[in-house]
């Protein structure tokens, strides 16, 4: 047995360009989304729901050894892999800040524009595997 969808989860806004204005059209069901590749189509962009992703996930700093030499330079552990994430699930607008740095557990705030049909999937077991727990989400 086979189970399909036959609506699309969040609907998407198609823009098409007709004698020089724009019209907007809310499709909700994949048979009735355009053929893009199609030149013909007229379809300016299509616009899907986004989430300003707020990530909040300790320093986790250690220190870097190579060859069993001397430690050299910090890195930080979380950061690149909350980052990673964030582009892998089609993240764009991608900022980060530090928080509390003078405190003895530093925490960084990452920003950025997700699409909300990659949050629905795995994003947030995705998050908490990648942080060791230690990431929240809001």
């Amino acid at each position: 047995m086979a189970l399909t969808h036959n609506s699309l989860d969040f609907p998407l806004e198609v823009v098409y360009r007709e004698k020089g204005t724009d019209r907007t059209v809310v499709v909700s069901n994949p048979t009735d989304f355009p053929d893009t590749t199609d030149s013909a189509s007229k379809v300016k962009e299509v616009q899907e729901p986004v989430v300003k992703a707020s990530i909040i996930v300790p320093e986790g700093t250690s220190l870097l050894q190579i060859d069993n030499g001397p430690p050299m330079t910090k890195i930080t552990e979380y950061l690149g892999e909350m980052m990673d994430l964030c582009f892998v699930h089609r993240g764009e607008d991608l900022d980060y800040k530090y928080l509390d740095s003078s405190g003895s557990s530093p925490r960084i705030i990452v920003t950025c524009t997700i699409p909300l049909s990659e949050i629905v999937t795995d994003f947030f077991d995705r998050l908490k595997s990648r942080s060791s727990g230690f990431a929240s989400f809001e």
